[in-house]
C-alpha cells in the first residue's frame, strides 16, 4: 500500500510539473493594503531565490510542497545565480499530492505565503512579483515626468509673435560659435531644419501658451520655451549661440534667457568623423527596453534589427524577421506573436509612443556614422505589462520580473562575441541596453522597501550575471524624483545612470513645476539634455490598429514662432525628462563600441565620464556630472581611437 501511495504521489506531482498552456495575465492587486499601501503585485505570483545547491528535482518538490508552479526560471549553474517566478497552483492534483504526503495545505494569500517561504532554509528570499506604483493625488491629463509633450489646438492669433518686442540680442562670446555656421560647415550633417530657428512657448503644463511671445515675456514665472530643432545634438555642452528668427532676437527678454542652447555636441563629432576620412566603424546594436518600437516608422527605416523581444510575464519571446508583421499587415490584437516588439497599449506615464520616441533619439544621435551612414541598429524590447492600464490614478515603474527576463534573454539569445547562438537573426553585437526606468527608494516605507529591495537587488544581480559572460553597457534613467542619488539600479558601479538638463542652461537639472518633478542627480550620473527633445512618434498604420486613437498624437501647425521651416506634424514629438536624456548616452556608448569593438564596458563608461570634464549639473536637491560631449569622447579630431 505504501508503495502504491508513493507511486501515485510521484505521478501526481509529475502531472503538476508538466508544461501547461500559458495562463492569461493575472490581475494587479494590493499586496497588503494595510501594511504596504503603495505596493502592488501580480495576483497569485511570487518570485524567489533558492539555494543553488538544490537539484532540479529538489526544486520541483519544493514548489509542489508550497502549491506553486514555475512560470519562468533562470538558473546559472556556474555562478549559482537563481531566479524563479512562480504561480499559485490551485489544481486538485497538487492538493491530492500534498494530502498523500501528509503535508499541510499552504496559505493562498500572498503575504502569508511569502512569509512562510522566507522561513524555509532552502529559499534565500521570496517576495510578491511586484509592480511598483506612485500615487497621483490628482487626475493629470498629461502623464507627468517622462512624458511626450502633446500640443493642443490654440485659438486663432494666440501663436502670433509679439510685434512690439524690441531690444538688441546679447553679445556673443568669442568662444561661442553660431549654430548656423556650425552645421553649414559640414554638408553631410543631417539638417532637420535650417536657421533661423523658432521656438514653442508653453505654459507650466507644457501646453501652448496663449498669447505666445507677449504672454511669455509678461510671465514672471515663465517656462523655458521648446527649441524647434534638434538642439540637443547640434549644440555644444558649453553652449552654442543660436541663430534665432528676427522676431525672437528682437525681444530683450528672449535674448537674455535663450541666446545659447546646450547639447551633446553630436554634430561636431560627426563633422570630425568625416574630416578624419570616415574611419571604419563596426556594427553595434542598442537594445531599447521600453514599451516597444514602431518598426515601420520612416524615421527608423533601415535602423531596426530583424529580431524583437517581448519580456513580459509569460517568459520572454524573441521573434525573427520571418515571423514579424509585414508593413501592410493589419494587427488588431496586441497579444499576437506578430506584434512582438511593437508598441504596447498605453500605460499611464508610459504612452505607447514612448519606446518609439526613445528609439528615434538613438537613431538621430548615431545617423551619419559608418560607411553607409548607419553603423548602429536598434533592437526593440517590450518590458511593460498591458494589464496595468486598468489602474487609473497610478503610474508604474519597472515591472522587475519582466526586466530580469529581458536580461536573461540578452544573455541567452544575444551573446556578444558569439554570433548565432540561440537566435538566427543575432549578429552578436548587442553591446548597449538603454532603459528609461528605475526604482526610487523615496516612494516606499521601510516595510515596503524590504520587499522592493529584494526584487531590485535581483534585477541588479541579473545585470552582473550577464556581464560575467558578455560585454555590454547598461544605461538607466536616473529618475525624475528630485533625489540626490540616482534611482536603483542606477547607483551600481557597473551601469551608467543619466540625469537630464534644461535646454538654455546646461548646468541646471531638468524640472517640471506642475508635478514638482525634477531629474534625480548624484555624481554617479552623467547628463544629457532633457527638455523639449524632438524625436519620433507614432503615426496611424495597419500594424498599430490595436492602439486607441488617442495614441496617435499630432502637433498643431502654427504652434511654432515663427512657423516651422520643416513641419514635424506627423512624425515627431518633443520629449522631456530623463527618458529623453538616457538614449543620448546610450547612443554615445554604441558609437564608442563601434569605434573600437575590443573596448569593454568599463572603458566605455570611463570615456563617457571623462568627456564631461569638470562640468556639473546643479539643483537644490543635489549635483551630478555635467553634459556629455560626443566630440571629446570619440576624439576623431585628435586622431584617437
Amino acid at each position: 500500500m505504501i508503495a502504491i501511495a508513493g507511486w501515485l504521489c510521484a505521478g501526481l506531482a509529475g502531472l503538476v510539473l508538466q508544461p501547461q498552456k500559458p495562463l492569461p495575465e493575472p490581475a494587479v492587486v494590493y499586496y497588503d493594503a494595510a501594511q504596504y499601501p503603495h505596493l502592488f503585485c501580480l495576483e497569485g505570483r511570487v518570485v524567489a531565490e533558492t539555494d543553488p545547491a538544490l537539484s532540479a528535482g529538489e526544486r520541483q518538490r519544493l514548489w509542489t510542497e508550497y502549491g506553486l508552479r514555475p512560470r519562468f526560471e533562470w538558473i546559472a549553474e556556474e555562478s549559482g545565480f537563481t531566479y524563479h517566478e512562480l504561480a499559485l497552483d490551485a489544481s486538485w492534483a497538487g492538493r491530492v499530492a500534498r494530502y498523500l504526503r501528509n503535508q499541510p495545505e499552504p496559505p493562498r494569500e500572498l503575504p502569508a505565503l511569502v512569509a512562510l517561504l522566507n522561513e524555509d532554509p532552502r529559499i534565500h528570499w521570496a517576495a510578491p512579483d511586484a509592480l511598483l506604483f506612485e500615487w497621483c493625488d490628482e487626475e493629470i491629463t498629461l502623464p507627468p515626468g517622462e512624458e511626450l509633450v502633446i500640443d493642443e489646438p490654440v485659438e486663432a492669433g494666440d501663436e502670433e509673435p509679439d510685434e512690439d518686442g524690441a531690444g538688441e540680442p546679447a553679445d556673443q562670446p568669442a568662444n561661442m560659435p553660431m549654430l548656423g555656421a556650425l552645421i553649414a560647415s559640414d554638408p553631410a550633417v543631417d539638417k532637420p531644419a535650417l536657421p533661423p530657428y523658432g521656438v514653442n512657448f508653453v505654459n507650466e503644463r507644457l501646453r501652448p501658451l496663449k498669447g505666445g511671445l507677449a504672454a511669455w515675456e509678461a510671465d514672471n514665472d515663465r517656462m523655458e520655451p521648446h527649441p524647434d530643432f534638434e538642439y540637443y545634438r547640434l549644440c555644444r555642452p558649453t553652449g552654442t549661440a543660436v541663430e534665432w528668427a528676427p522676431e525672437l532676437t528682437a525681444s530683450r527678454t528672449f535674448s537674455d534667457n535663450c541666446t545659447y542652447a546646450f547639447g551633446n555636441n553630436q554634430a561636431q563629432a560627426l563633422s570630425d568623423y568625416h574630416a578624419a576620412g570616415d574611419p571604419p566603424l563596426a556594427h553595434v546594436t542598442v537594445c531599447v527596453a521600453d514599451t516597444g518600437v514602431y518598426y515601420n516608422h520612416r524615421d527608423l527605416a533601415g535602423r531596426l534589427c530583424q529580431s524583437a523581444i517581448d519580456a513580459n510575464y509569460a517568459s520572454y519571446q524573441v521573434t525573427a524577421a520571418a515571423d514579424r508583421a509585414e508593413i501592410t499587415e493589419e494587427i488588431t490584437d496586441r497579444e499576437s506573436a506578430r506584434a512582438v516588439g511593437l508598441p504596447r497599449e498605453a500605460i499611464q506615464g508610459r504612452p505607447a509612443a514612448h519606446g518609439t520616441s526613445v528609439a528615434g533619439i538613438v537613431a538621430r544621435c548615431t545617423a551619419g556614422f559608418g560607411p553607409d551612414g548607419n553603423c548602429v541598429s536598434i533592437l526593440p524590447a517590450s518590458v511593460k505589462s498591458t494589464p496595468t492600464i486598468a489602474l487609473v490614478g497610478y503610474k508604474p515603474k519597472t515591472p522587475v520580473s519582466a526586466f530580469i527576463k529581458l536580461i536573461a534573454c540578452l544573455n541567452q539569445e544575444f551573446p556578444t562575441g558569439e554570433p548565432g547562438r540561440g537566435c538566427p537573426a543575432n549578429t552578436g553585437d548587442v553591446r548597449v541596453m538603454s532603459m528609461s526606468a528605475c526604482i526610487p527608494r523615496s516612494y516606499f516605507s521601510d516595510a515596503e522597501w524590504k520587499i522592493v529591495a529584494s526584487l531590485v537587488g535581483k534585477a541588479a544581480g541579473s545585470i552582473a550575471e550577464d556581464l560575467r559572460e558578455n560585454d555590454r553597457v547598461y544605461v538607466f534613467a536616473a529618475g525624475n524624483d528630485k533625489q540626490p542619488e540616482p534611482n536603483r539600479p542606477g547607483e551600481m558601479d557597473y551601469v551608467i545612470a543619466v540625469a537630464a538638463s534644461m535646454a538654455f542652461d546646461g548646468e541646471t537639472a531638468w524640472h517640471l513645476k506642475v508635478t514638482d518633478e525634477g531629474s534625480s542627480l548624484g555624481m554617479k550620473c552623467v547628463s544629457a539634455p532633457g527638455y523639449g527633445i524632438i524625436t519620433s512618434t507614432l503615426t496611424p498604420e495597419p500594424n498599430l490598429a490595436y492602439l486607441p486613437d488617442e495614441e496617435f498624437r499630432h502637433e498643431v501647425n502654427g504652434f511654432s514662432i515663427p512657423p516651422r521651416v520643416v513641419l514635424w506634424s506627423d512624425r515627431t514629438y518633443r520629449f522631456c525628462a530623463t527618458s529623453s536624456a538616457t538614449p543620448q548616452v546610450g547612443a554615445l556608448a554604441a558609437l564608442l563600441y563601434a569605434q573600437a569593438p575590443s573596448r569593454n564596458y568599463k572603458d566605455v563608461r570611463d570615456r563617457i565620464y571623462q568627456c564631461v570634464g569638470d562640468r556639473k549639473l546643479h539643483a537644490p536637491w543635489g549635483d551630478a556630472r555635467g553634459l556629455v560631449d560626443y566630440a571629446a569622447a570619440l576624439g576623431f579630431a585628435g586622431g584617437r581611437d
